[in-house]
């Protein structure tokens, strides 16, 4: 497969995973020495969520600074945050909506040829 396809499929199932598991309790989860890691009570994420090769940056959009961790508060949510994933050489980020864990990709781009 791809690995940078894979790396986003995994954290995008760890944050979805992490909102439904935060609900009454409220946690986090982020990326720690290659691993994809929770501070939820009571929960770990699954195996298969062991962070493939590759790396992730998390980035608080309300003012651009990177951070280990996405806090969520008791209902699942958090405040808006730019995941920038890297693996096998390339990059995706995504702005990921807070209230709704909606993840938009910010990577598609359109590109303009200029002729001579």
């Amino acid at each position: 497969g791809d690995p940078l396809a894979d790396v986003v499929r995994q954290v995008r199932e760890l944050d979805r995973l992490a909102r439904q598991q935060a609900v009454g309790v409220g946690g986090n989860w982020g990326v720690a020495e290659g691993r994809l890691i929770t501070g939820i009570a009571g929960w770990q994420p699954p195996a298969e969520l062991i962070l493939a090769a590759g790396t992730v940056s998390l980035i608080r959009l309300s003012d651009g600074t990177p951070v280990q961790q996405v806090s969520l508060d008791r209902s699942g949510s958090s405040g808006d945050v730019q995941v920038v994933i890297t693996a096998d050489g390339r990059s995706r980020s995504f702005r990921v909506l807070g209230l709704s864990g909606g993840w938009i990709d910010e990577s598609v781009s359109s590109t303009t040829t200029e002729l001579p």
